[in-house]
């Protein structure tokens, strides 16, 4: 009988001495969450290795001997794409794509472009923006008139706006001077205008 009465007392007593010697998991959960919170914190889009994918719209106004022919101030809508890696942190280096249309009256024109371009965007970590610069030197061929080929600078000077942990708004002022060689007399032209887009950062 006597065993029996202080058989509970044995249970309290294993009990105890049970979870005095249970790890305390508040304590690594708490140490896992605020290790992942940092590694997060951490990460940068603009970092080493990451991949940028851009596409952005131009709506401009044209002069110079390539476009006044036709009249000056022609309405050009442009459409650029770029795939682009950073080759160290905050400079990435690909491909630019570029495809513009100048219409007026019964005038059409059309204008393709592909090279090689670098993008410089300022400032460190995860912000909720970056501003930026880029450049490209492209290869063009032209349609419509006499169609010829050339080459492009572009640069545009702009302002990425995060609205995701990948995606960013752009915003930018972009400069386009493009040297056509129509027979023997090559002609030129300038493009600068704002633009609107879509930036992808992959990492």
């Amino acid at each position: 009988m006597r065993i029996v009465a202080l058989f509970p007392a044995y249970v309290l007593i294993i009990s105890s001495i049970c979870l005095a010697n249970e790890p305390e998991k508040e304590s690594i959960t708490f140490d896992v969450s605020k290790k992942s919170y940092a590694y997060h914190k951490g990460e940068s889009p603009v970092a080493e290795g990451n991949l940028l994918l851009d596409l952005s719209a131009q709506h401009t106004e044209s002069s110079g001997r390539l476009y006044d022919h036709y009249g000056e101030h022609l309405i050009q809508t442009t459409i650029q794409f770029s795939a682009q890696k950073f080759v160290v942190s905050n400079l990435a280096a690909g491909l630019f794509l570029s495809y513009s249309r100048i219409s007026r009256g019964d005038f059409s024109a059309e204008t393709g472009s592909a090279g090689p371009c670098f993008s410089f965007f300022s400032g460190k970590g995860k912000k909720d923006g970056y501003p930026f610069t880029e450049f490209g030197l492209l290869f063009t061929a032209a349609s419509g008139g006499s169609g010829s080929f050339g080459y492009s600078i572009v640069a545009d000077i702009g302002y990425a706006h995060f609205i995701s942990r990948n995606v960013a708004v752009t915003f930018a002022y972009g400069f386009n001077h493009t040297v056509l060689e129509p027979g023997r007399a090559s002609v030129g032209g300038t493009i600068v205008g704002a633009q609107v887009g879509l930036a992808s950062f992959i990492y």
